[in-house]
């Protein structure tokens, strides 16, 4: 059983799927795959070079990932050219996954349907929470209104991504309700 976990920014997806880990079942986190892609030796680093020029570096020449989310959230159409990229990368990683994985596996994609990956996953869980939590929680995170608003836009909102998903769970509550819910879920889809 190949699971996909998605959700809204700030829904709490990094929780389920650390909870999830814990029970003993593997879960692999696409944004951090994403991370490696920008690194030195990864996949897309001389592509975001050629695209974007040396002002996205650090004086060590790695990635400023910062300076790089201001030029692409400033301009949808690089937003666009970059998201494509790194979406192929990322099936690419998760099919090798697949391949060599034993079943359940868990995948954390926080854009999985705006990616149209959902064809390589048997179920996917929606991980919910309202807008007012959300936001507080990636405003404590040092992310600004303006910034939180932009990467909304990038995504299909939270009832859209409900309907697609197999399971929703909501991360309003106590840390105890979001476990017991998981628990449902995992019992269902293992």
């Amino acid at each position: 059983m190949i699971i996909g976990i998605t959700g809204t920014i700030g829904s709490g997806k990094s929780t389920v799927s650390a909870y999830i880990e814990s029970k003993g079942y593997p879960v692999y986190d696409t944004d951090a795959f994403t991370h490696q892609y920008y690194e030195i030796e990864g996949p897309l680093y001389g592509w975001l070079l050629d695209e974007f020029g040396s002002e996205i570096l650090f004086d060590d020449e790695t990635v400023d990932r910062k300076t790089l989310a201001k030029i692409v959230f400033d301009n949808p159409l690089l937003l666009e050219k970059l998201e494509k990229k790194v979406f192929n990368q990322v099936q690419l990683d998760v099919e090798s996954v697949i391949k060599t994985h034993q079943s359940p596996v868990f995948f954390e994609v926080p854009l999985l349907y705006e990616a149209k990956m959902q064809a390589l996953f048997d179920k996917t869980i929606c991980v919910d929470a309202s807008p007012e939590i959300r936001h507080q929680r990636l405003l404590d995170k040092g992310f600004s209104l303006s910034q939180i608003i932009a990467r909304e836009k990038r995504q299909f909102d939270a009832e859209t991504k409900k309907k697609l998903s197999d399971y929703v769970v909501y991360n309003n509550a106590s840390v105890d309700d979001l476990q017991d819910q998981l628990e449902s879920v995992l019992k269902e889809v293992i």
